[in-house]
C-alpha cells in the first residue's frame, strides 16, 4: 500500500506516510528497510520535518537498545537489530573458489579498473 502510494506521488511531502510505513516495516522486524524509509522522507524534507526526525532518532534508540541487548545476550549483532529481517536469509556461495598457478590463489575478477584511495 504505501509503495504504491509512493509511487503515485500520493502523500510524499507528508511526514505521517513514511512515519507509518517504517513502523509497518519495523513491526516486521526489518530495521534496515525502516531506517531507508526514514532517510527517503528526510531525504525529501517531508512536513512536518522536526516530527520526521523526532520519530527517527526514536526509532535509532530502539534499533541501539535491540543492539545493545544482542551483545550482553552474547547473540548475533546483526540478526538482533532486525538488518537481515527474518525471511531473508545469508547469500551462500554457488561453488568454492579454487586456487589457480603455483601459488594456488583464487583469481580475483574486478569490476572496474578504477581502484578508490583510502581517505585519510
Amino acid at each position: 500500500l504505501y509503495s504504491y502510494l509512493h509511487s503515485q506521488g500520493i502523500g510524499t511531502s507528508l511526514a505521517s506516510l513514511y512515519i507509518t510505513w517504517a513502523e509497518e516495516y519495523e513491526a516486521r522486524g526489518n530495521n534496515k528497510k525502516a531506517d531507508a524509509i526514514f532517510q527517503e522522507g528526510l531525504r525529501c524534507k517531508a512536513e512536518p520535518l522536526n516530527k520526521l526526525q523526532c520519530h527517527h532518532r526514536q526509532f535509532q534508540a530502539r534499533v541501539a537498545q535491540q543492539v545493545l541487548q544482542g551483545i550482553s545476550e552474547g547473540g548475533d549483532i546483526d540478526e538482533d537489530a532486525g538488518f537481515l529481517g527474518a525471511s531473508e536469509l545469508q547469500r551462500v556461495s554457488l561453488a568454492d573458489l579454487k586456487g589457480k598457478g603455483r601459488k594456488k590463489r583464487a583469481p580475483v575478477n574486478r569490476v572496474t579498473d578504477v581502484v578508490k584511495p583510502l581517505s585519510t
